[in-house]
């Protein structure tokens, strides 16, 4: 039926058109992520569809029918043809894995045909260019859920390198390149040893004192001039030395700039290094004020971003760039508390308060936030300093401990700490007070490496004494 609407009526219409398709397709959505969950499981020909009820105005039920079908599980794979891998290697390759007495492995068919690509590239990765592999034969047995592969195997003939070549150096010469690289003539190809070459020539341009931030290198791979051989030719693209202009940083609202600049191994004016690079940034890992982790989690990057030369002291013809050092904040602070009882102590409490990058200065700013100023973001936080407070208060013991260290101190690599406590004991006819504390100097030298003095002083008092103290306590009040 062909529903013509009234010109007054049509943006209605459309939107009624447009609510209906999107809720179709959210219910094709919903059943579709259902029957995935069943196939992850193991459920190889599971089938989920919904159905949609109404049960009151603007109210409905929703109800997933989903058959299952059989639990699928790998119990034997074979391989036929593999002469120059082993059938362990080749398992190690794959996603799928045999199911054992001691394991609930799930078989997975789609993830099982691409195991199959895994392999196919696996040989051609290491230099057999002609190799097919299929699937060869499978067999379930629907009762038990027991599956049985059979994998063909093609290897063919491998290949060797006739030929690296290099193309658009002209800083760094081809001989130099040559003894960067491992991959030589007459060894066999290997495409991850290409990738590990590749990012050796990106390191040398960018070490050393070369200073190439924006050097591009290309490997491929080309038919070689004998039978059975591959050439490899590397295309660069080499640019300008780079020189830092300046560095900047994003994404710290609560740290200041100072703080990651100063942990920076690279400075302005200097030529630009990725070893530096990666030295500043297992620096500001270990300060543990961002977030880090592998891709797509936050993590610490720093890229360099193309600079105008700077006004003065320019070097001519060479280029700039800004080091962009761009972190995500994490959490630094914690409240702890809690209570106890034990046969020694009886009854103890317990509340600690930490901040890892604390900031004395950092006052509450109530003039510009008003009462959210005392929000933990935005007062006595960002200096990268820390600070511990502990107080354990019982009715037999009590200990009371603070602790500040600032680890740049006067801006220097030298971090100065300084701590007090006081602990009380009652014992059931004397009593020990212990009040003291501690100054220190610790100047870090290397990542590693680092010395330090402390001076402590301490003063203990015996007291409470009764007639049936031990004689200890008498002699040492």
């Amino acid at each position: 039926v062909l529903v013509r609407p009234s010109p007054h009526d049509l943006p209605t219409t459309v939107d009624k058109v447009k609510d209906a398709l999107a809720a179709a397709n959210m219910r094709l959505i919903r059943a579709t992520s259902v029957e995935e969950h069943f196939v992850e499981k193991g459920y190889a020909d599971a089938v989920v569809h919904e159905e949609v009820e109404p049960v009151a105005p603007g109210k409905v039920r929703v109800r997933f029918i989903a058959s299952k079908g059989p639990k699928f599980q790998l119990k034997e794979l074979r391989f036929i043809g593999n002469n120059a891998f082993t059938k362990g290697q080749l398992e190690k390759v794959m996603a799928t894995r045999v199911d054992t007495w001691l394991t609930a492995r799930k078989f997975v068919k789609k993830e099982f045909d691409e195991d199959l690509n895994r392999l196919n590239l696996y040989y051609q990765a290491n230099g057999y260019f002609d190799a097919k592999v299929r699937l060869k034969g499978l067999s379930t047995d629907f009762e038990n859920g027991r599956v049985e592969a059979t994998i063909e195997i093609h290897e063919g003939e491998r290949y060797r390198i006739s030929e690296v070549r290099f193309e658009g150096n002209q800083a760094v010469s081809s001989e130099e390149l040559l003894g960067v690289i491992r991959l030589k003539p007459g060894d066999y190809f290997s495409a991850t040893q290409i990738r590990d070459d590749y990012e050796a020539i990106l390191r040398y341009y960018t070490t050393g004192g070369r200073g190439y931030a924006f050097v591009k290198v290309r490997p491929q791979d080309e038919p070689g001039k004998e039978p059975l051989t591959r050439s490899i030719v590397y295309s660069i693209e080499e640019g300008k030395q780079t020189y830092v202009r300046r560095i900047e940083t994003s994404g710290n609202y609560k740290t200041r700039k100072k703080v990651i600049v100063r942990e920076m191994r690279i400075e302005p004016g200097d030529l630009y290094d990725s070893d530096k690079i990666r030295q500043s940034r297992r620096r500001l890992m270990d300060l543990q004020y961002f977030e880090t982790g592998p891709p797509p989690h936050a993590d610490i990057t720093i890229e360099p971003k193309p600079a105008p030369p700077p006004e003065t002291g320019a070097v001519e013809g060479a280029g700039y760039a800004d080091l962009i050092v761009n972190v995500e904040e994490t959490t630094t602070g914690s409240l702890t508390a809690g209570a106890g009882f034990n046969t020694d102590s009886n009854l103890v409490g317990r509340i600690a308060i930490e901040q890892r990058n604390f900031d004395i200065s950092n006052l509450p700013d109530f003039s510009r936030y008003g009462i959210g100023a005392l929000n933990p973001s935005r007062m006595f936080v960002g200096g990268g300093q820390r600070l511990r407070l502990v107080a354990e208060p019982g009715t037999e013991r009590n200990y009371y401990y603070i602790d500040f260290e600032e680890p740049w101190f006067f801006d220097y690599p030298i971090s100065f700490s300084v701590s007090l406590y006081l602990y009380e004991r009652s014992f059931d006819h004397y009593s020990v007070e212990r009040l003291g504390g501690t100054v220190g100097f610790t100047r870090r030298w290397t990542r590693e490496f680092r010395t330090s003095l402390k001076y402590r002083a301490e003063e203990v008092t015996v007291g409470d004494i009764d007639a049936n103290s031990p004689i200890e306590a008498a002699r040492e009040e």
